[in-house]
């Protein structure tokens, strides 16, 4: 069965989380509050891209230790229905109380909750996501993630609307960011294969939330994130971050190579940050 592989933060919008391999002098482009945020959102976004919907596909899926970069991590509890009906569909990935050192060089606990009321692929059909105390290299998800199937749009193709509503990035038990997420996902190929490995969306959207500093954010996708099954990171693309003191970064993502590499612009200065 193929495995739903919209992204997480591909298919949650800028939810920034700092991957395994981020160094912090890499990040610090200037010692403004503007850029400090630049630095932890870039982490955020990463962070989200890591964790792909592998996490949330169907229970026998995630038994598949081809398809999933941490199987040893993790159990699976199947919560059936009491009539014995197959939908909604409802599982919690555990992560245990301990960190657990993926494949993919990440560091998880905590469980994720997921309810499915139908296939994936059906129209109407929505995956809703909530975290129990889920970590990722000890930084804190939270809040609600759901993903829409909205059926084929104008070009014949999936199309799916992603929510993060109410989230909450922790770091050092301090909040970083909170924020409210909406993104427009095509799925642009691959959906007539059996295979995951040919899949592509190309996202839209837009985040808005607060910072630690108390500065607010509007985040917008300027041009389209295009996603390749097996990259960790968009292939291209482009984020512009709004703040409320009238900055902007821009978060760009190449242009379609697959690489773990953000070239972030703020404040006159311009760095590659490799996760």
């Amino acid at each position: 069965m193929k495995t739903f592989h919209v992204k997480l933060m591909a298919v949650a919008a800028i939810m920034l989380i700092m991957a395994a391999c981020s160094k912090e002098t890499d990040t610090n482009i200037s010692s403004t509050k503007t850029s400090s945020s630049a630095s932890d959102f870039a982490t955020l976004l990463a962070r989200l891209d890591f964790m792909n919907t592998d996490e949330t596909a169907d229970d026998s899926e995630l038994k598949s230790t081809e398809l999933h970069p941490h199987p040893h991590c993790f159990t699976i509890t199947v919560n059936r229905n009491a009539d014995g009906a197959f939908w909604p569909h409802n599982w919690t990935v555990d992560y245990g109380t301990a960190n657990c050192l993926g494949y993919d060089s990440v560091y998880r606990r905590g469980k994720i909750n997921v309810n499915l009321t139908a296939f994936w692929k059906d129209s109407a059909s929505i995956r809703t996501v909530t975290y129990d105390d889920f970590f990722m290299n000890d930084e804190e998800i939270g809040g609600v993630f759901s993903i829409t199937n909205n059926g084929k749009n104008e070009n014949g193709n999936l199309h799916f609307t992603l929510k993060h509503e109410n989230g909450t990035y922790t770091k050092n038990d301090t909040v970083v960011f909170q924020w409210n997420m909406q993104r427009e996902s095509e799925m642009v190929a691959g959906a007539n294969s059996p295979f995951f490995a040919d899949d592509q969306y190309l996202v839209n959207g837009v985040t808005t939330g607060i910072e630690r500093n108390g500065l607010t954010f509007t985040a917008t996708i300027t041009t389209p994130l295009l996603y390749n099954s097996g990259c960790y990171l968009p292939v291209s693309g482009v984020i512009e971050v709004v703040y409320s003191d009238g900055s902007i970064v821009k978060y760009d993502y190449g242009t379609g190579v697959c690489d773990r590499i953000i070239t972030v612009t703020a404040n006159g200065e311009t760095k590659d940050i490799e996760f």
